[in-house]
């Protein structure tokens, strides 16, 4: 997939080192007409599939389909119009966000087995220098730029258990007796430079804030955004882990025929088994014994010569 020249955006998720599968799932979406993409941007959504619960993966796939299903379904130039450019977006994604809400519960109402079903979904959609999006969950969105960086949603996830999330989106056989919970929503105004992530708990706890910053300030998108995943591996890897990163270039371009750019996409996600794999001993490891033999003989030597002198 290519976008237009007024951004750069990476991406990448890895499955980690424990999980079998991967329950993380990313969005980026970009309309190809001019005009379309003009009236209503580009959406990006990052789902994380309730670690544990039946149909976890399915469950963020299902949600961030129905989202982008439902977001070209509505009326974002009516809304606008009406309601001016922040709210009515809002109230766009508010409408795709309950769609992807019910898109859970029919699935549920029609396979009991995945009641209860649940996802995080953090997404924003991008009209020029705007971006307005809606969140659930405890992945999270983080706005970097010139002059520092600021978490742009909240984590909804118990203080005293982490694991535990206080708000989700969660599929429901019975709507009725069951009351959905309510998303949070965010903005924020976009220079050229600045950098908006997106990111699953699994990168976002296991990386120190401070490094993480210091890695997206310091590289080139399509090195940052690798080099993330990598280091979520390696310091905890107990989670799948996944991140989209979106750099603001300015409105070089609207149009899509102008250079469009491809997405980075990282291929990070390995199967369990080929993390796993034995390996052979190394070259030191097969010269250890002849080594110990070598240091054995020139000690009995050397005390066989203070003996004898």
């Amino acid at each position: 997939m290519k976008v237009r020249t007024d951004v750069a955006i990476g991406f990448a998720s890895d499955v980690g080192l424990r999980r079998v599968d991967n329950q993380d799932d990313i969005l980026v979406y970009e309309p190809r007409d001019a005009q379309a993409f003009a009236q209503r941007g580009r959406l990006i959504g990052l789902a994380d599939g309730m670690g544990g619960s039946v149909g976890g993966g399915e469950a963020s796939r299902l949600a961030l389909r129905a989202l982008l299903a439902a977001w070209l379904d509505v009326d974002v130039s009516a809304a606008v119009a009406r309601f001016g450019a922040a709210d009515g977006l809002r109230r766009c994604l508010a409408s795709a966000f309950e769609a992807a809400q019910h898109a859970l519960d029919r699935a549920a109402a029609e396979n009991p087995r995945l009641d209860g079903m649940g996802t995080t979904l953090t997404a924003f959609v991008q009209v020029e220098d705007r971006i307005v999006g809606v969140h659930i969950g405890d992945s999270r969105c983080l706005w970097i730029g010139q002059d520092g960086a600021k978490w742009l949603t909240s984590v909804h996830a118990s203080a005293l258990e982490e694991s535990r999330l206080t708000k989700a989106l969660v599929a429901r056989a019975e709507p009725a007796s069951v009351e959905a919970d309510e998303p949070d929503f965010f903005e924020a105004e976009l220079v050229a430079g600045d950098r908006v992530l997106l990111m699953s708990d699994g990168l976002w706890r296991a990386i120190p804030e401070a490094e993480g910053l210091a890695t997206v300030h310091s590289c080139a998108l399509h090195e940052a955004v690798p080099l993330l995943l990598e280091r979520a591996r390696a310091i905890d890897g107990s989670d799948n882990a996944s991140v989209c990163m979106l750099e603001y270039r300015g409105a070089r371009s609207a149009d899509a025929d102008d250079a469009p750019v491809e997405i980075a996409e990282s291929k990070l996600d390995r199967p369990r088994s080929a993390l796993r794999a034995p390996r052979g001993p190394s070259a030191l490891a097969r010269a250890w014994p002849g080594f110990l033999i070598l240091v054995g003989i020139v000690l009995l030597g050397v005390a066989a010569w203070i003996r004898w002198r």
